[in-house]
């Protein structure tokens, strides 16, 4: 998620009662792209919206924090799109993109040119500027990317680089955007089918296709008994996180992946509006990790696959894995 400083913070949140830093926001990223960062001046800017550069000041104190809120613009309407109910009411690589690609209709070409403006950003002298672009870039691809992952892992999706075909995918679209965007001839509408249409073929396992041929040869499997915080409980073999075998999370101020091969079993928890999960290893040492309680965990049980919410769970006890 992009930081910008408590000046920025507080400038948003004094503008935000009107539409001011939008405007200002959807200029910049018009000038920065056609002109570059660097060569835009900030009367360039304010000279194009016909407004004072006192105007301008109230809302920004200088031109690299004004494009430190174009990527924070950016963070905020990709989260918005990943938490808009059509999205989070379906599950699967393939099945969310309509939603995806729906929800960001209003954002196609007011912000389409941020991703460029990001990509000429992450390789800026300026540490600040590098480090906002990248989490901005990784805002974009990392939702779609973990999607795919379950689905290349579930057999659904082609065995292919997850962080390439999804860099791949949006420069597509963002390609197809922009020449739009020229062109009346063209709807929303057609964008979103032929988005979707390329990554249905370029992406989806052909139906004729062994569901075996996608997945790794030698992926570890584990088992585990899930109990559910009603009490119920249901054997599961080939358990993922999200499609992966280790299940991810925080551990002080690091990223841990836990490996089901060591551990006994993991305890959930909700603790002062915090996610907890408590984490047995086999040699009996205790860690509590911070987790994400909308994290899916899935497997295979006698009656189909299950699906559940790690929020949803109040217990996981593993199995010796199976090789």
């Amino acid at each position: 998620m992009i930081t910008p400083d408590r000046t920025t913070t507080d400038r948003a949140s004094h503008a935000s009662n009107g539409d001011k830093t939008l405007q200002i926001v959807k200029k910049a990223i018009q000038l920065f792209n056609r002109v570059g960062y660097e060569r835009v001046k900030v009367s360039d800017i304010t000279d194009a919206l016909q407004i004072g550069k006192g105007t301008f000041y109230l809302y920004f104190k200088n031109k690299k924090e004004l494009l430190l809120e174009c990527f924070r613009q950016l963070d905020l309407v990709i989260s918005s799109i990943e938490n808009t109910p059509e999205v989070q009411s379906v599950h699967g690589f393939f099945e969310r993109m309509r939603p995806r690609v729906a929800a960001a209709q209003e954002h196609y070409i007011s912000l389409a040119g941020t991703i460029n403006l990001i990509r000429l950003s992450s390789e800026s002298a300026d540490p600040q500027i590098r480090q906002c672009a990248q989490e901005a870039y990784r805002a974009i691809v990392d939702p779609m990317k973990r999607d795919l992952e379950i689905a290349i892992r579930q057999g659904v999706a082609r065995n292919i680089d997850s962080e390439l075909a999804i860099c791949g995918l949006i420069g597509f679209a963002e390609t197809i955007i922009n020449r739009a965007a020229r062109d009346e001839r063209y709807s929303l509408q057609e964008l979103d089918n032929m988005i979707i249409d390329f990554a249905e073929r370029a992406f989806r396992v052909p139906q004729n296709q062994d569901y075996s041929q996608a997945l790794p040869a030698d992926r570890n499997v584990f088992s585990a008994t899930i109990t559910d915080r009603n009490g119920v409980c249901a054997e599961v073999n080939e358990l993922r996180f999200e499609g992966d075998p280790k299940l991810r999370g925080i551990l002080g101020q690091a990223e841990i992946e836990v490996d089901p091969a060591r551990v006994t079993s993991i305890g959930i928890r909700e603790a002062s509006e915090v996610w907890l999960a408590d984490v047995t290893t086999r040699d009996g040492v205790q860690a509590s990790l911070q987790v994400q309680p909308n994290l899916i965990i899935s497997g295979e049980t006698t009656l189909g696959t299950l699906r559940i919410a790690l929020g949803e769970i109040s217990m996981l006890a593993f199995s010796h894995p199976q090789v």
